[in-house]
């Protein structure tokens, strides 16, 4: 039987509850007429050519999105600010805590599609979004090293090189001391210390959603389920470019579809005078050079030669099917990826996507 002093030991070492809160957003946008038809295009190359759910980051005077294909080969990145839209509110849930900004959530692209799929371009399209989450709140123990770096290559201290038996391990009541061999060859001590850190976690709630309504002939409503799935943020590649194009979109993609017809790659050599786009089949080759002022190159940028070999089907698959974008800029560094824009009548939007390339060996 155990003693009362047992129990509250017990009692004492029992782990607590993790900590739950509610909190929730309310935001509204409205698609002006003219802008349906470049969204939806936007959201047909999302789902062909990247990803079939999509991240919808909220901010108080912007709209983002930013997502990478599966294989991580290509991303696309856009950035639409309040003013291109005709409403835009971001108030906090009259209910719930208000949460913070920006907020993820993620929906499938098709019912994107599907929502605004038969709009005309006189169309407006009303986005009301409804998001409740639950927020849970844990205590973890996370151990911190001393030095945190290596002082001598600044990598983390947290590879030790040396044998388990060399390392003189000394258990202390708060932290543990060893000595500490970095993959650089730096030997020195290492302190371990366990400091308490929260985690928190966030759970969509089953009445979040995306209310879309398109007003035309008719007023249509739909209502998209949000996905209850954690979101990480994609971070943007950091890349300079030695060399800028501005091409005709349609023409340019045409050269590519017929270049695909036999090709699977293709090498883009740019210069200050123009690009030069060439590949190769089985018992055939092809080179296409494009003079700068033509009718397909518009902008040609490069203090020296750039050249970069780039796979056909995914090159053409961020290229807009339709005319919603008539010029298209193309910014590259040698052996580096290279960063597509469309150039919509969207004004102020940034609608980019960066496709690594492929490195030859030779």
């Amino acid at each position: 039987m155990k003693t009362l002093a047992q129990v509250a030991e017990v009692k004492e070492q029992a782990p607590k509850k993790p900590r739950k809160t509610m909190s929730a957003i309310v935001a509204t946008f409205v698609l002006p007429q003219g802008s349906i038809p470049t969204f939806r295009e936007l959201f047909k190359v999302l789902k062909d050519a990247l990803a079939d759910e999509i991240p919808l980051m909220i901010h108080e005077d912007k709209l983002e999105i930013r997502v990478m294909d599966p294989s991580r080969v290509k991303m696309a990145h856009f950035v639409f600010p309040k003013q291109i839209f005709e409403e835009w509110h971001v108030l906090p849930s009259p209910r719930w805590k208000s949460a913070p900004l920006p907020i993820i959530i993620k929906l499938r692209v098709e019912d994107l599609i599907y929502a605004i799929e038969d709009a005309g371009k006189d169309a407006k399209a009303r986005f009301e979004v409804a998001a409740i989450f639950t927020i849970t709140r844990r205590k973890v123990k996370a151990p911190v090293h001393h030095p945190a770096d290596c002082p001598k290559c600044k990598q983390p201290t947290t590879l030790n090189q040396l044998p388990r038996d060399k390392q003189k391990i000394v258990q202390r009541k708060r932290s543990t001391k060893q000595w500490y061999k970095c993959p650089c060859g730096w030997r020195g001590k290492l302190i371990t210390m366990q400091r308490s850190e929260t985690v928190l976690s966030r759970e969509v709630t089953k009445d979040s959603a995306i209310i879309v309504e398109v007003v035309e002939r008719t007023k249509d409503k739909y209502r998209l389920d949000i996905l209850d799935e954690e979101v990480e943020e994609e971070p943007l590649p950091k890349l300079t470019f030695n060399a800028r194009f501005k091409v005709m979109g349609k023409e340019f993609k045409a050269k590519l579809d017929k270049l695909r017809k036999k090709a699977d790659v293709v090498k883009i050599v740019g210069s200050d005078t123009g690009l030069n786009l060439s590949g190769r089949g089985d018992y055939i080759s092809g080179d296409i050079n494009i003079e700068k002022g033509s009718d397909i190159l518009l902008v040609a940028e490069a203090h020296q030669p750039q050249k970069d070999t780039l796979s056909l089907d995914h090159l053409i698959s961020i290229f807009p099917k339709t005319n919603v974008a008539d010029v298209i800029a193309l910014e590259y560094t040698t052996d580096m990826p290279i960063r597509v824009t469309w150039l919509t009548s969207l004004g102020e939007a940034t609608i980019e996507f960066f496709m690594a390339p492929r490195i030859e060996v030779e």
